[in-house]
């Protein structure tokens, strides 16, 4: 535990410790380390590395609203990690990540090889970008907001809980999934687009709207439906024109979809599917 709010480190690295706190009055950088208990590191500066991080436990960063906090080692293995506080945050983690209830005032992005959003993870001005090689899973809600894009892309799923939440501004908002995606709600002023490359595109149950936009939105099932018929796609886009795409069919349809097409707006297929739209 060094926490003297005094102190000025260039590097420390840790060889072997348990629940490890860090104070810096400056900039820090984290040289390898390995921690078998949680990590909490608290900087008035810039927060970088040398060398990969190893954290059993719990980490909690904050660098201050105005700081970057850049931790993209390939070799990293955090088991959760928490943003208390930095400007534009970037996270490389090896294995799995959780990210709890996390707020920062600029860019935000997570990529690991499958990762969970557990707690609320916000920017104040900035763009969120998730990323996983395998599966990305979203419990709880992320926001940001004017003009800035929220972007989660995964090699395999992404499932959203039906209570989780995604919301900015006016700014785009794109779901890209290797198979399935699994929508709770998305709400922007600007454009959606939800892309499954190698599956369906389907409602949590119990999720109400999936898809609030101002603008025009598409939905792309690449390899199977939109929607099933006990839980369809709730789409409310206006004003602007809902493209669709759904390569399968259930029952002999193919896309399940709730909404009101009103007048001025459109809806429109982007290719001829082996079912109907009911």
């Amino acid at each position: 535990t060094l926490t003297n709010a005094g102190n000025d480190f260039a590097t420390v690295g840790i060889t072997s410790g348990n629940n490890v706190a860090l104070t810096d009055s400056t900039g820090l950088r984290l040289a390898a380390s390995t921690i078998s208990g949680t990590l909490a590191v608290t900087t008035t500066g810039a927060l970088t590395q040398s060398g990969a991080l190893n954290v059993a436990g719990a980490t909690t960063l904050a660098a201050g609203a105005a700081n970057d906090i850049t931790l993209t080692n390939a070799g990293n293995d955090f088991s959760t990690v928490g943003i208390t506080s930095g400007n534009n945050v970037a996270l490389t983690d090896a294995t799995a990540l959780t990210l709890t209830a996390s707020t920062v005032s600029g860019n935000l992005s997570a990529n690991a090889a499958d990762l969970t959003v557990a707690g609320a993870v916000a920017s104040t001005a900035g763009t969120l970008n998730l990323a996983a090689a395998n599966s990305v899973t979203q419990l709880a809600a992320l926001t940001t907001t004017g003009t800035n894009s929220i972007t989660v892309t995964a090699g395999g799923p992404i499932t959203m809980a039906p209570t989780s939440t995604t919301t900015s501004g006016t700014g785009t908002l794109d779901y890209t999934a290797g198979t399935d995606v699994t929508l709770g709600s998305l709400s922007t002023g600007g454009g959606v687009s939800v892309i499954a490359n190698g599956g369906s595109v389907l409602s949590a149950v119990g999720s109400g709207t999936n898809v609030t936009a101002g603008a025009n939105s598409t939905l792309q099932a690449f390899n199977g439906v939109m929607g099933t018929q006990g839980a369809p796609i709730t789409v409310n886009v206006n004003p602007g024109t809902l493209s669709i795409r759904a390569t399968g069919a259930a029952s002999g349809i193919s896309a399940f979809l709730m909404g009101t097409v009103l007048p001025g707006n459109a809806l429109t297929l982007l290719n001829v599917p082996p079912g109907i739209v009911c």
